[in-house]
């Protein structure tokens, strides 16, 4: 049997609790953005990251006109007719001018007592995800040659996407992340409304109705959450929010640094299913209700890879560690390379990867 400790909870851990408890009872918008490539084809090479940026209510003014003469600076790198801050154009600025620039930025929403959250998740991940719930009840492990599985996988989700639009897979994707904001917001105790980049009318009606009832779902499980979200307005575009300029800065950061740093998500990922009964090194177990259940298993991360949360990229690939003690709750969470959901708890050192 493996040893069996309590969930852990990184909030605890994250530099940024003191700053953000200060804002207890407060409101903030959380300003949501992706990136995406080849995903929606669910090629087994492509990605969907959404990153957010939290920001007080009462400080979005201020963040606005301490963003002007840093958006200033990135025009002057770049091109000065540029309109809107875009991640695109952003790693296009050579490292050297790049890294003190996203230090910038960094001081900015530090000062506002601002917070970030990324999601990642590859295409392979995501299929292998819902393979390995087929699986349960009949086997303990994902097949090794797992490529035919994928492409079954992939043509069956594929029929199985509704719409409008692709509401169903974004429902999908954004209910990992309305939970975790939600149980954020309960930690330090502030209120949310969500804001996120139009895409097409029918399909952003969808997402807003699935989120508020995502949220409603969550409350039910964890009842202090009840009220926590407010809103999620689907009507402001990203030319006109800064807010949604930076999620699209974060979502490109967290993608370009996981990419970058694969190992994350290999290192202790294993087609072995997690479950109630199956047995790990160290498991997480959490009460509810006074039960006990399992939740997942954890693996120590080598401090190799933790050391790059905090360290400039020798390469000069990502500047995500400029960022690294705003991320809520002081992780990023992913997909583990066989499918598992992943939290990488780099305060903690920690890859906790959930129950299947």
């Amino acid at each position: 049997m493996g040893v069996i400790v309590p969930v852990p909870y990184p909030l605890r851990t994250c530099p940024g609790l003191e700053n953000w408890l200060r804002r207890s009872g407060e409101e903030y918008r959380v300003f949501v953005d992706e990136t995406f490539h080849q995903f929606f084809e669910l090629d087994p090479r492509g990605y969907f990251c959404h990153g957010a940026v939290g920001i007080p209510e009462r400080d979005y003014k201020a963040v606005r006109q301490a963003m002007a003469p840093i958006f200033q600076r990135y025009r002057e790198l770049l091109v000065p007719e540029l309109t809107e801050f875009k991640h695109r154009e952003f790693k296009r600025i050579p490292f050297e001018s790049r890294w003190p620039l996203a230090q910038q930025i960094h001081n900015v929403l530090h000062e506002h007592s601002c917070f970030v959250s990324g999601f990642y998740t590859p295409a392979r991940s995501f299929l292998l995800e819902r393979i390995r719930i087929d699986l349960l009840n009949t086997t303990d492990t994902v097949p090794v040659d797992v490529k035919h599985l994928i492409a079954e996988m992939a043509e069956r989700t594929r029929a199985e996407w509704t719409g409008p639009g692709m509401s169903t897979i974004l429902n999908d994707l954004f209910h990992k992340a309305i939970a975790g904001w939600l149980n954020f917001a309960d930690g330090i105790k502030i209120r949310l409304r969500v804001v996120i980049d139009p895409r097409e009318p029918k399909e952003d009606k969808a997402i807003k109705e699935a989120l508020l009832k995502a949220a409603e779902t969550v409350a039910v499980m964890v009842p202090p959450t009840l009220g926590r979200l407010l809103d999620v307005d689907v009507s402001r575009t990203s030319d006109e929010e800064v807010g949604l300029q930076l999620a699209d800065l974060i979502a490109g950061e967290v993608r370009v640094f996981l990419e970058a740093n694969s190992e994350l998500l290999e290192f202790g990922s294993s087609p072995k299913l997690i479950t109630a009964k199956s047995d790990e090194a160290i498991q997480a177990w959490e009460d509810f209700r006074g039960v006990p259940f399992k939740q997942g298993s954890i693996t120590r991360m080598p401090n190799a890879l933790r050391r790059r949360f905090f360290s400039r990229d020798p390469k000069g690939r990502s500047v995500l560690p400029c960022f690294a003690d705003l991320f809520a709750s002081g992780m990023v969470t992913c997909f583990g390379s066989w499918g598992t959901p992943r939290h990488i708890m780099f305060y903690d050192g920690l890859l906790y990867d959930q129950l299947d």
